[in-house]
């Protein structure tokens, strides 16, 4: 990435928690809502809720090689596991 290219899902905001992006899953405006101790990612989404992404499905950007048939799978994929707590995709979901 150049020394001034913006990460993909990028939208606006400098600092983790304040950022506003576009949401992994279905591409709608979201915040980023990650703690700044988090090495994954907690999107904050007004469309899919609030879920959070493993520092592996990020880093490796696997939603963003999915189809949104594939990211909305992964999500729901998440919250089954997560039984009512908050979802976390992980890559093995993608």
């Amino acid at each position: 990435m150049g020394q001034y290219e913006q990460p993909r899902g990028f939208v606006h905001g400098d600092r983790p928690g304040t950022a506003t992006i576009r949401c992994p899953v279905c591409r709608d405006t979201a915040q980023d809502v990650t703690p700044a101790s988090s090495a994954g990612k907690s999107i904050k989404c007004m469309s899919c809720g609030e879920f959070d992404i493993s520092v592996t499905a990020w880093a490796t950007e696997k939603l963003n090689r999915i189809d949104f048939a594939g990211r909305s799978f992964a999500l729901r994929r998440a919250r089954v596991r997560a039984k009512g707590a908050r979802p976390m995709i992980l890559s093995l979901d993608c």
